[in-house]
């Protein structure tokens, strides 16, 4: 087990600061042979993602929204209109390495960014709901 203590910021600012960390825990992971790394949203950024692909680490994570810029997908609101389990997605390629970008309606949006899984494969699942008789099918 790997972890790292904070000390203050550090002088070499190469990537950023999450992802430098990640980078680091990641030092010691063997390249190449199909480990993965799953990240919440203060971690993952895109420079993670393509980083660690290049070393030939798959990773998942949730992803903040102002993470991914230059990219269109539909907003809250318009994601809302259609409902729990509305989604959109977008495919893009940053420094030859192809990323997954998902976003999706639950209580709220969820952004997903991965190197790992694509953005067609859906599958269905029942959903409780507080409200009288009501179960979603995602």
């Amino acid at each position: 087990m790997s972890f790292i203590l904070y000390t203050g910021k550090p002088d070499k600012q190469e990537h950023g600061f999450c992802t430098n960390i990640v980078l680091d825990l990641c030092a010691t992971v063997p390249r190449a042979i199909n480990h993965k790394v799953y990240c919440d949203n203060y971690f993952t950024t895109i420079r993670l993602q393509v980083e660690l692909e290049k070393l030939g680490i798959y990773t998942v994570g949730t992803v903040r929204p102002n993470r991914l810029t230059d990219l269109t997908m539909k907003n809250k609101k318009e994601l809302s209109s259609k409902g729990r389990g509305a989604m959109d997605h977008r495919i893009a390629e940053v420094d030859g390495v192809t990323l997954c970008v998902t976003r999706w309606y639950d209580n709220n949006v969820v952004n997903c960014l991965s190197t790992l899984h694509g953005c067609e494969s859906l599958d269905s699942v029942k959903r409780w709901s507080s409200q009288p008789k009501n179960v979603y099918i995602l």
